[in-house]
């Protein structure tokens, strides 16, 4: 039986306030369409709660109780703790005084409130909608945002933080909160090749990072997609191409300056508040907003060397590639030396990656939908798309494109702290396996060549040159799954039975879905893993990071995207199915399911607690009940939400 959601009634009130009314219409919209959002569900079933499914539960996450503390439940708009007008305009005044910080709200002309609150997973697109949006910048930022903490403490209002907005679980946001929006908070306070050190503020994004890296000849372990940021990516724990050798982000921090639930700016180091220190590393965010911090850097190589390599899943006369190559990688992958980081994509699906940098050797963009039509004639056609779109040129005639049907992309993509020499002998027994599948069998490689038919292996200059050679596009400038996407994540497990038979088996399936809705060209089913390995062997206690993933092969993710508000409710629960899936697959090998806090699990299948932070909960519970007792910063699936449950589940 369906479960129908409804407004709670206001409380008896007096003549309405003027200074709340122009609030509530807004808030009541959003109040309604995260409601409309919620999937109703069947009591009994194992993904549902209180008739709403697990992966819809966050949107009332507004009125949760909480593991924290015991205060009282976050303040309604009808509710007379809620800022009046007059309220509110002196808090604007009081932050734009500065010159340079902002302030929005819902009623403000303009697109600076909606442009504040998208994120790139449109499945969230307005259904979250603050009560108002806070922009610090400038040497006064840090000062704003305390303003911003204080005045959502004095009105028992949440406080919500981005700064990159990748968070593909929309959990960055919070209806009816002050939101805090860290992009501008973007500097590079100070780098040095003497000290080894640079102090960064943690909105700031890794492709305008990066270069300063390559004038003082540093590398810096973070991120490879350009437009994530530092804040949320260091508080996940932040896993790098550099991870092997140089430990996870969070391994190079230092000390961070961070804004607390009382307003206070302090800094967090091993020497001062340890406790805070050690849970804003790696314990997923909601203690405080770090505002900047000091972080290790470490010597750069005179040379960096990119890999792209793919693979087909499957070809007419070589059904079973991707599982090939998969096992082959399973057996050789400790064996690489450190200085290479990896990443391993598997994607499938009627539309796979249409619009990223990976597109489908068969044309799934709608520029070549036709492309069993193409007689030989119209092979120019097809030659000058590839030469223009992907850099690349056809090997073989459409003749041979028909005859062998390549379906499906398996991608090694990652960097070799070294030159290139070096990075080909390390992965010689990868380069040349199944010659007959790669992609390179089709069409010529883009870049520099180390031989004849081998794959891209590419000499860089720097790691600024690396990313800007692998990652050329970035949301802005449209494509790249996730952009524009209507995505839901489930994290892949960081266990040494990683690539088994069975999760082969899975994949192998998932790669030639058919069952997404609403997709059209655009849709598909993919699977990502980044190369961890030991992650440099940091000791358990250093970090909030469980020890377990830290020795696991690698974390991962698993996608199902498509384009089109028509597949929501088929896509979610084909998600859920899959994820069951593949958590059974991991029970049957003896591995616990778990996965990274950066990686969210958005269709609500795994027992969070324990997949996240493993050993660490509890003691990560007890810093947040020290340091944030009303869990003012409240996060779904972060320590202290008691909302969603996370009993998980492996069948």
């Amino acid at each position: 039986v369906g479960v129908v959601h409804t407004l709670p009634p206001l409380p008896p009130m007096a003549a309405p306030n003027e200074t709340r009314v122009w609030l509530c219409a807004i808030v009541l919209a959003a109040a309604a369409v995260a409601l409309a959002a919620d999937v109703t569900c069947e009591e009994g079933s194992a993904d549902c709660v209180n008739g709403v499914s697990n992966g819809k539960a966050k949107y009332t996450g507004n009125n949760a109780a909480n593991d924290a503390g015991s205060s009282p439940p976050p303040c309604q708009f009808y509710e007379e703790c809620w800022p009046t007008t007059g309220e509110l305009a002196d808090f604007r005044h009081s932050i734009v005084s500065d010159g340079v910080s902002s302030v929005f709200f819902p009623s403000d002309r303009g697109s600076n409130f909606s442009e504040a609150i998208t994120l790139n997973n449109q499945l969230y697109k307005d259904k979250v909608f603050p009560a108002v949006v806070v922009r610090p910048s400038g040497a006064q930022g840090a000062e704003a945002v305390q303003k911003a903490v204080r005045f959502a403490a004095a009105h028992r209002l949440r406080v919500s933080v981005s700064s990159g907005r990748h968070a593909y679980d929309g959990s960055t946001l919070l209806s009816a909160s002050v939101h805090v929006d860290m992009r501008e908070m973007n500097r590079v306070i100070s780098m040095s090749n003497v000290t080894m050190r640079t102090e960064l503020e943690m909105g700031i994004r890794f492709k305008d990072l990066y270069p300063h890296t390559k004038v003082h000849n540093v590398l810096f372990v973070g991120g490879s997609c350009p437009t994530v940021a530092l804040g949320g990516f260091t508080q996940m724990g932040g896993t790098s191409v550099l991870s092997r050798l140089h430990g996870l982000s969070v391994d190079s921090a230092v000390s961070l300056r961070v804004v607390t639930a009382t307003g206070e700016l302090i800094t967090a180091s091993n020497h001062s508040h340890p406790d805070l220190f050690w849970a804003l590393l790696g314990g997923g965010g909601g203690f405080g907003i770090v505002i900047d911090g000091v972080f290790r850097v470490h010597p750069a190589p005179p040379k960096v060397t990119s890999l792209s390599l793919s693979w087909a899943w499957k070809t007419n006369s070589h059904p079973d590639c991707g599982a090939e190559v998969l096992k082959h990688w399973r057996d050789i992958m400790r064996s690489i030396p450190r200085e290479w980081g990896m990443y391993v994509v598997a994607n499938g699906g009627p539309g796979y990656f249409t619009r990223g940098a990976h597109r489908d050797i068969l044309g799934r963009d709608p520029v070549l939908k036709r492309i069993a039509e193409l007689r030989e004639s119209d092979a120019q056609l097809l030659r000058g798309y590839y030469r223009r779109i992907l850099g690349y040129k056809l090997r073989k005639t459409m003749a041979d494109f028909h005859a062998e049907q390549p379906t499906g992309v398996l991608s090694f993509a990652g960097m070799f702290a070294g030159p290139k020499d070096a990075a080909a002998a390390a992965i010689a027994a990868l380069l040349e396996f199944k010659p007959e599948c790669q992609l390179r069998y089709f069409v010529e490689d883009k870049g520099e060549l180390t031989g004849k038919d081998t794959p891209i292996l590419v000499e860089h200059d720097s790691l600024h040159d690396y990313e800007v050679y692998s990652h050329p596009g970035d949301c802005s400038a449209g494509g790249g799954l996730g952009c524009n996407d209507r995505m839901t994540d489930a994290p892949l497990l960081p266990s040494n039975a990683m690539f088994n038979d069975d999760l082969i088996n899975l994949m192998r399936r998932t790669a030639f879905a058919t069952e997404l809705e609403g997709a059209g060209e655009d849709a598909g089913v993919g699977f990502m893993w980044t190369q961890i390995d030991g992650a440099a062997d940091i000791p358990n206690n250093y970090t909030a990071i469980p020890q377990a993933f830290r020795q696991s092969f690698g974390n991962g993710a698993m996608n199902v995207y498509w384009a089109y508000p028509e597949g929501d409710a088929g896509n979610i629960s084909y998600h859920i199915d899959l994820s069951r899936q593949m958590y059974a697959v991991a029970t049957k090998a003896g591995a616990t399911p778990a996965g990274y806090v950066g990686y969210p699990d958005t269709v609500g299948m795994l027992d969070w607690k324990r997949g996240y932070f493993g050993e660490h909960y509890e003691r990560l519970l007890r810093i947040k009940q020290k340091w944030d007792p009303a869990n003012i910063f409240y996060g779904w699936q972060r320590v202290g939400d008691v909302l969603t449950p996370s009993g998980g589940t492996t069948a």
